[in-house]
């Protein structure tokens, strides 16, 4: 290479991209720059190769890493040309890089080449070069840094080739595989997931998966794709389903992982999905298989039996069970040796060694079989060798057949061959055997003989036709063209005998081998006796028609095993509407005649029981909707040889009518004295409430004049020796406040009769009815440490109310629970068990009234104590007076509410009050 800077570098530029070895040869341009101590300790840790050439691209200086790379010693790469540490296509285009960067003075870009190490092995390098000035600005060569790519390269190709793999992959599965968005649309799908449902790649590319599945899959799909994306763990989906293009369903396992970008963010989900459709229709094809596996085993007539290797069942259907006489417990786990006859036993176990020996299945072969009963059968018995799936001995299968009717079947028909001629005499019908070639007779029995008049001699050898036996030349045409088919089954025919007398018959004739030959076996049953009995039977029937349709009641044959009529009568077509078209062959149930479906069970009960029914009174329905009620009478008879009923329906609908408007007749008459009665009990009962309400009135105005005064002086001597009398002890007070309380008692008692015997009018206020509640909690309160609770609920409107009378009954009510609670403390305290007084007191507002309820948990009432509880002058308490809840009810009741009562004994106690805001 010439070192001219006017001129070209050398043909062959020097391995820019090669890592370099430190020289010994420094050039002058470079000696200022590394024999800086600090320049050469940073070119020997920079960690890349950094390389100087002159122009003919000898190296002039390089670090050790330049050694390092290319495996050789310093001495080793200055000897060696560039061309032969890289192949001819990296040479020339390096060589034409180093070319464009003399030619420009600019820097390369970085480029990539490959080196053949000292060991032979191929590495490859990244560098970028430079041109190198001298002292004087002139170009002396090359400078350059390398890096040593090669684990690079083969990262980068293992990942493209990885990729490559992994896009085939996908691109040939047999699975489907999609990729979506956040938000469900495909944005990419395999060759297999189109295939699958039906769809170009373009069709579902933007499309949301949510638009191929039911609502259900969808469902479960979005629980899942939330799951995975909120956890970023994959998750499986059972039970996939998608809709293809052509409407079928396809079902499939899924399995779904999230797909993330290279900062780890989500962007999608990725889902795997194996088709299960063919997987799911095989598992049914498979179910329903073993299921016709298992009904043939169970229904088969033949024995199926499982053996384990020595012999004892392991399984067997139930015809096994049944030939063995033993439950199926019983029989799994019995050996054969358990079952067979000594001599079976010794045949049976040289067959099952031969076949665990060879492994082929054994012929037929006979066997004796002892019943749980002792009984012998003889069995043809197949046995093959069962293996398991790694091909393993590990038992015996077969199949036998109880031949024991069989071969006495043979014996019977041996029998039968022998008694064969006493059948043949001795049948009643004709019987005779004729060749097919010629219709000649082979054999006549005696009943031929009788019937023609002809010895079996004179036939034996003849024809019909030449015996002259046809009466009308068509029929012999007719008997031929029906044996043509094989089989002739009761053919009607008319026969001469010999002496000329006509007979009418049934034939039938069959092919059979007779000694060697084709015949036809004629039986000829004689039916002359039966067309004259049939005769009668006409004539018999037409009188009993005439009699059906005469009879002026409807008359109706119905079959017993399935309802259907077979006959019917104009008076029942009159009765119901229906015709004779519409009725026969049906049901009552199919013209929804019966009102009563019952009616034909309960019928049938009573022609069990009784053998015949006998004025049901039964309800149907007529064609145009009608009621008819009717006297059912019924009776079995034969009718077309059918088990049939016989029922004659009566039509006593007019005379039920009638009978019913008697009926409401007489019970409006009923009712009406009932109602009459209960008024007067009534007004008895009023009556006798006024009167003694008057004489209590009576006797409650006079004595309480009478009481007030003496107790006015009783309650002013009391207030006037409380103030004067000076020395006191501890219980004078006492005694003094008990007297004060006494006659106020005794004041409000007369006040409490007078209330309810005259009492006033009321005054009425329109105001909220709370505060007087509280007022009477509160009084009641500081009296008593029985604990009274208030609940309020709702927006109370004014309660039109006499705030006297009301607060008396607030006062009276409450005080009753009070005592009722104090009843039960004494109880409580002599039974010793824990006891707490509760009085709740519940006021709300609910539309236009006002509901107040006193609740306590007290000694409670029973019935008859709770139904007297509102009766003047009832009381259960020893001191009591019996107008407290009398006056209650009459003061609402003047307020125009209402109360009610409510008590179970050892309980508790409520009353509730309600009052009307109108």
């Amino acid at each position: 290479m010439n070192a001219n800077p006017t001129s070209d570098p050398v043909d062959d530029p020097p391995l820019a991209a090669q890592s370099g070895h430190s020289s010994s040869q420094t050039p002058h341009a470079l000696q200022n720059r590394i024999h800086s101590t600090q320049c050469e300790i940073l070119l020997e840790r920079m960690g890349e190769s950094y390389f100087e050439t002159d122009l003919s691209g000898k190296l002039t200086f390089f670090n050790d890493y330049v050694c390092q790379f290319h495996g050789r010693s310093p001495d080793e790469l200055r000897q060696l040309d560039f061309r032969a540490l890289m192949s001819g296509e990296d040479a020339r285009r390096v060589r034409a890089i180093f070319h464009d960067v003399y030619k420009s003075g600019i820097p390369s870009q970085r480029f990539a080449y490959d080196i053949i190490r000292k060991d032979g092995t191929l590495a490859s390098a990244e560098a970028a070069v430079a041109l190198l000035h001298g002292p004087a600005g002139e170009t002396v060569g090359f400078s350059g840094i390398a890096r040593d790519i090669t684990e690079k390269k083969k990262f980068e190709k293992e990942l493209r080739q990885s990729e490559e793999k992994h896009r085939h992959i996908i691109e040939t599965l047999e699975e489907g595989y999609s990729e979506t968005d956040l938000k469900g649309n495909f944005t990419f799908v395999n060759p297999s997931a189109c295939r699958r449902l039906g769809y170009s790649r373009d069709e579902l590319i933007g499309v949301n998966s949510r638009a191929y599945s039911p609502p259900e899959t969808t469902e479960l799909s979005n629980t899942v794709y939330q799951e995975v994306y909120r956890t970023g763990l994959p998750r499986r989906i059972h039970g996939h389903t998608m809709f293809a293009k052509d409407g079928s369903c396809r079902i499939s396992d899924a399995s779904v992982s999230l797909i993330r970008d290279e900062s780890g963010k989500p962007t999608g989900f990725r889902t795997l999905t194996i088709d299960r459709t063919q997987q799911k229709e095989t598992e049914k094809a498979l179910h329903e298989s073993k299921r016709k596996h298992t009904s043939i085993l169970t229904n088969m007539e033949e024995c199926y039996y499982e053996l384990d290797l020595t012999g004892s069942f392991t399984f067997a259907n139930a015809a096994t069970c049944k030939n063995l006489g033993r439950s199926h417990s019983e029989v799994i786990g019995m050996n054969y040796r358990d079952y067979m006859s000594e001599k079976t036993i010794l045949k049976t176990r040289q067959v099952f060694n031969t076949v665990f020996l060879t492994g082929q299945p054994t012929k037929i072969f006979e066997c004796e079989i002892i019943d749980k009963a002792g009984r012998m059968h003889i069995h043809e018995m197949s046995v093959s060798l069962m293996r398991n799936t790694a091909s393993e001995p590990i038992g015996f299968f077969g199949i036998s057949r109880d031949r024991t009717e069989l071969m006495q079947m043979e014996m019977a028909l041996r029998d039968s061959e022998e008694s064969y001629r006493t059948v043949m005499d001795m049948s009643p019908d004709t019987i005779t055997v004729n060749r097919i070639e010629d219709g000649r007779y082979v054999e006549v029995n005696r009943a031929f003989c009788d019937l023609t008049g002809y010895r079996s001699e004179e036939v034996t050898g003849r024809t019909p036709t030449e015996v002259n036996l046809f009466v009308a030349p068509t029929d012999r045409k007719r008997l031929e063209a029906a044996l043509r088919h094989g089989v002739v089954r009761g053919l009607e025919m008319q026969f001469r005998d010999k002496s000329g007398t006509v007979s009418d018959n049934l034939v039938s004739a069959r092919p059979i081998q007779f000694k060697g030959n084709p015949c036809y076996l004629f039986i000829v049953t004689l039916i002359t006796p039966l067309k004259m009995v049939q005769q009668a039977l006409a004539e018999s029937e037409e009188s009993y028609r005439t009699i059906l349709e005469s009879a002026p009641y409807a008359v109706v044959i119905t079959r017993i095993s399935d309802s259907q009529f077979r006959q019917v009568n104009s008076a029942f077509c009159r009765q119901t509407g229906f015709s004779r078209a519409e009725t026969i062959g049906r049901t009552t149930f199919d013209l929804e005649k019966l009102i009563d479906p019952s009616d034909r069970k309960r019928m049938l009960e009573i022609l069990r029981r009784d053998g015949q029914v006998n004025g049901m009174e039964v309800c149907f329905k007529a064609k145009d909707g009608g009621l008819l009620e009717t006297l059912f009478s019924a009776a079995p008879i034969r009718y077309k040889g059918d088990d049939c009923i016989l029922s004659m329906t009566v039509d006593i609908s007019a005379r039920k009518l009638a009978e019913r408007e008697l009926d409401q007749y007489r019970q409006h008459l009923e009712e009406m004295v009932q109602s009459r009665t209960a008024e007067l009990k009534a007004a008895q009962q009023e009556l006798i409430k006024s009167e003694k309400l008057s004489v209590l009135g009576q006797l409650t105005a006079t004595v309480s004049h009478e009481l007030r005064n003496p107790l006015g002086v009783i309650r002013s001597s009391n207030f006037y020796l409380q103030r004067h009398i000076g020395d006191k002890d501890d219980k004078v007070p006492k005694h003094f406040k008990r007297i004060d309380e006494q006659v106020t008692l005794c004041d409000a008692i007369v006040s409490e009769l007078l209330e309810y015997t005259r009492g006033r009018n009321v005054s009425l206020v329109r105001e909220d009815i709370r505060p007087l509640l509280k007022q009477v909690i509160e009084q009641l309160c500081e009296d008593n440490t029985i604990p009274i609770g208030l609940e309020q609920s709702g927006d109370f409107s004014a309660v039109p109310h006499d705030p006297e009378k009301m607060r008396r009954v607030f006062i009276n009510v409450i005080d009753n629970a009070i005592q009722a609670i104090k009843a039960q403390q004494r109880l409580a305290k002599e039974a010793s068990r824990q006891y707490d007084p509760a009085i709740s007191i519940h006021a709300k507002m609910q539309t236009d009234h006002v509901i107040i309820a006193i609740l306590d948990n007290g000694v409670g009432m029973n019935a008859e104590t709770l139904e007297k509880a509102f009766e003047p002058l009832f009381t259960t308490r020893a001191r009591g007076t019996g107008i407290g809840l009398a006056n209650v009810k009459k003061i609402v009741s003047e307020h125009g509410g209402e109360v009610s009562l409510e008590s179970k004994l050892g309980e508790g106690t409520r009353m509730t009050i309600c009052l009307h805001c109108t």
